[in-house]
């Protein structure tokens, strides 16, 4: 066992693959000898989470935009107020089931940190600190994502990243300073996408390794012993959105009809499409998600770890980005992915027809020897940037 200490900071306790990255990062670097926590940092969709940023050293810019993100929010609730109806519930609000909570048990946790302040004025000791993997370095995110550039580490303490990720093309130049005090002072950076790998080097100037998400640095083997298979009967089409989105559902439903499918879905909303045999799955956990997509005859999904779990158990599927003509562009991680593997013809950007939808089964040997060789220069990325 390597005496070393790990501590990750990461987006976990979250949805379906928040929860897998988080898990498999701290997995992964615990079987290669390493004692290693994933910090237990709250944010504020968490029920204890607590307001409190004095000790925090943002710049005006940020706070700002924390002013402008709230203002927003404060905005939506009352429209819904005045409307007399209530926002739709979204796939997060799945995340307290008892699957979840079984699922996020097995991962060793640092003390609890309910506020950023907690953190900052009482830091966990490691010897080596993580940005994980995620949107951790997305500024449109709705959390404070000052502590995952690791600026309460510690001085003299190695930093690392490994696959973190910016979630769109670009950073607004308000927040460029901010980003390059911080990322300097990391020793060696990996990030998700090619769009981060530039947002990096127009940074800092140098240039980061492009590394798999956590999950694929595991194989199919190893995630069929996590996975439960489900108990259902027909064959079936697996549509996870992650955004809930009607549209993708309608347009999955439409796919089963034609392929004489049950269509299987998880959601809060109620579905009834003529011809088609509906099975919602509200509490599904992690397990129960692996399995799904496992068990399926075709996925359609516009989750980037939807994609990522089809690819790594071989399943034809269909992965959707709705473009909505802003530069934020939150699909770059997908379309990412599906270009590694040279999967682009499985990306759909039109849900009108499926008559020119590409439905054949996909051959994966080709696939699986990428995915080898980008398994290996992640792998061989993270051993070199702990010792």
């Amino acid at each position: 066992m390597n005496k070393k200490t790990v501590g990750i900071i990461t987006i976990h306790k979250s949805n379906f693959g928040g929860c897998l990255q988080s898990y498999a990062l701290w997995a992964y670097i615990k079987s290669i000898g390493y004692k290693c926590e994933i910090i237990d940092l709250y944010r504020p969709v968490m029920t204890e989470y607590k307001n409190e940023t004095t000790s925090l050293s943002f710049s005006t810019c940020i706070q700002n935009e924390r002013i402008k993100n709230l203002k927003h929010f404060v905005k939506i609730i009352i429209t819904f107020i005045t409307k007399k109806t209530k926002p739709q519930k979204g796939i997060y609000n799945f995340t307290n089931n008892d699957n979840f909570k079984s699922f996020n048990a097995l991962i060793k946790y640092s003390q609890p940190y309910r506020s950023i302040d907690s953190l900052y004025q009482n830091p966990p000791d490691y010897d080596i600190y993580i940005s994980g993997s995620d949107q951790i370095w997305n500024p449109d995110m709705p959390f404070e994502n000052e502590p995952y550039l690791l600026s309460f580490v510690p001085k003299k303490k190695k930093c690392i990243s490994y696959a973190s990720s910016f979630g769109r093309n670009n950073l607004p130049e308000k927040f460029t300073k901010h980003y390059q005090n911080c990322l300097k002072r990391y020793s060696s950076i990996s990030v998700r996408e090619e769009t981060g790998q530039f947002i990096v080097k127009k940074l800092i100037g140098k240039e980061p390794i492009v590394a798999l998400d956590p999950t694929m640095l595991f194989g199919k083997d190893y995630w069929q012993t996590i996975s439960i298979h489900p108990k259902i009967k027909p064959k079936y089409l697996f549509c996870f959105s992650l955004k809930n989105d009607s549209e993708l559902v309608n347009f999955a439903s439409e796919i089963c009809k034609k392929k004489g499918l049950a269509l299987v879905i998880i959601s809060d909303k109620i579905y009834t499409y003529k011809g088609v045999q509906i099975i919602n799955k509200p509490d599904s956990g992690p397990k129960e998600w692996l399995g799904l997509i496992e068990n399926a005859e075709l996925i359609v999904t516009d989750s980037f770890h939807g994609t990522v779990f089809s690819a790594i158990f071989e399943k034809t599927f269909l992965s959707y980005i709705k473009y909505d003509n802003s530069k934020t562009n939150s699909g770059t991680r997908i379309e990412n992915l599906v270009s590694q593997l040279s999967l682009e013809p499985y990306l759909i950007h039109n849900l009108n027809s499926i008559n020119n939808t590409k439905l054949d089964i996909i051959d994966y040997s080709d696939v699986n020897e990428k995915i080898e060789i980008l398994r290996d220069l992640s792998k061989d990325y993270l051993h070199n940037s702990l010792t």
